[in-house]
């Protein structure tokens, strides 16, 4: 992976968080950040349910990625992150255009004003004076890397993957639900030491986070990809 930006912010007292009133809709707007803890929000029934590839609600995964990057936080005993929507739109600016610009990296070579982790946080207004910034491609899919698998279109126009190939099925590649997902990303921060300096970093209160699928151009048959990013200020 890329290696991150670290820089320094101020410190935030920890959050009170209250389980949302029922019932709720699937999508996860902005108000919600306020109303979980982990308890609350990995027991929830929309963020543990499968994904469907072709209609991923980027909400979801956001708030998946969010909760995990605190929950890891917590276990480690630093505070916990303030949801910052104008981080979140950087994120999720920088995600989509990785995306459809097919490139991988902090530094946004076709956008000038938005070149930098900084000048995108700016941009959507964000205020303080100093942001990190994580990014991830990870498989859309529960798929274990570098294992053979083979594919088929289903009668209602989606590919389905397999292990194997289309002589030894060894069974689907599972789905990930939102949770797995979200889990999934930051795990792979964790296990960068780059990144996960930014996720331990002591004196971070804010952060924000977007995702976006991969297009898949005509004739890619590949399982698909989601790009990650999250940025955090102070």
């Amino acid at each position: 992976m890329k290696s991150s930006l670290l820089l320094l912010l101020f410190a935030l007292p920890l959050c009170v968080f209250a389980k949302p009133d029922e019932p709720v809709p699937y999508a996860f707007p902005d108000s919600y950040y306020q109303q979980f803890d982990w308890s609350t929000f990995e027991s929830w029934a929309p963020i543990n349910e499968k994904i469907d590839a072709n209609n991923v609600d980027y909400s979801l995964l956001q708030a998946a990625v969010f909760y995990y990057t605190n929950q890891y936080r917590v276990s480690k005993k630093l505070n916990l992150l303030q949801y910052q929507p104008t981080l979140g739109s950087a994120a999720i600016y920088q995600s989509s255009q990785m995306a459809e610009k097919r490139f991988y990296d902090h530094t946004n070579p076709y956008d000038r004003s938005m070149r930098t982790a900084m000048d995108r946080a700016k941009k959507y207004g964000f205020d303080g004076s100093m942001v990190g910034e994580n990014i991830a491609l990870e498989f859309l899919l529960n798929y274990k890397g570098q294992t053979k698998y083979w594919y088929e279109l289903s009668r209602s126009g989606d590919y389905k993957y397999y292990y194997g190939d289309n002589r030894t099925n060894k069974g689907y590649v599972p789905l990930h639900s939102y949770l797995s997902l979200g889990q999934s990303i930051v795990k792979a921060w964790i296990n960068s030491p780059d990144h996960r300096a930014n996720l331990l970093y002591k004196d971070f209160k804010y952060l924000g986070c977007g995702v976006h699928v991969e297009p898949q151009s005509q004739g890619n048959k590949n399982i698909p990809r989601i790009y990650a990013t999250q940025v955090f200020g102070g």
